[in-house]
């Protein structure tokens, strides 16, 4: 069964967020809350839901918070594609999707965080190539995805990270040449 907050007070004053309606469950179990609910939100700076069970699939709405400076939503049951509306969280600076169970490719929007510090994706089943447009992260300090299924050769454009400081890519398919 999908967890759904009981509350409609969902802005405080350190504008933290612990609910977990941005998520889907099950056709059945649904928790779609839609445009509504997430406009309410438009203030939203941090968003720390790690280390809670959850599971379902990121919702395409959460593009809509774009003052969101944290998202750390790791260590979870979450699966699926991360959604491409990632790319219109442009305050975004640290990014924490680790140890869930992600698939699929990077979305190439990730190239549109320009103020991106941190970006952790580790211990997923994410596929694909790292996307060309990850230079547009232009002040990555750490990329961490050890242990996926990434592949192909290391994204020549990741040459125009100039702050990045950790690439942890072990345990991947990448070509190491």
């Amino acid at each position: 069964m999908g967890f759904q907050s009981s509350s409609e007070n969902v802005c405080n004053p350190l504008n933290i967020l612990c609910f977990s309606w941005f998520f889907t469950y099950t056709a059945k179990d649904s928790c779609c809350m839609g445009e509504k609910k997430f406009a309410k939100l438009q203030n939203l700076q941090i968003l720390l839901l790690y280390t809670n069970y959850i599971s379902g699939k990121i919702l395409a709405e959460i593009g809509l918070l774009k003052k969101l400076q944290v998202l750390r939503i790791g260590n979870n049951l979450l699966a699926g594609e991360i959604t491409p509306t990632i790319g219109n969280l442009t305050e975004l600076r640290v990014l924490a999707l680790a140890y869930s169970q992600f698939n699929g490719s990077i979305p190439i929007g990730i190239g549109n965080l320009k103020r991106l510090i941190s970006l952790d994706l580790q211990n997923n089943s994410d596929n694909g190539l790292i996307p060309e447009e990850i230079h547009g992260c232009e002040e990555l300090k750490n990329f961490v995805a050890s242990n996926n299924q990434l592949q192909g050769d290391i994204a020549s454009s990741m040459g125009l990270l100039k702050s990045l400081k950790i690439l942890n890519l072990p345990n991947t398919q990448i070509d190491r040449k």
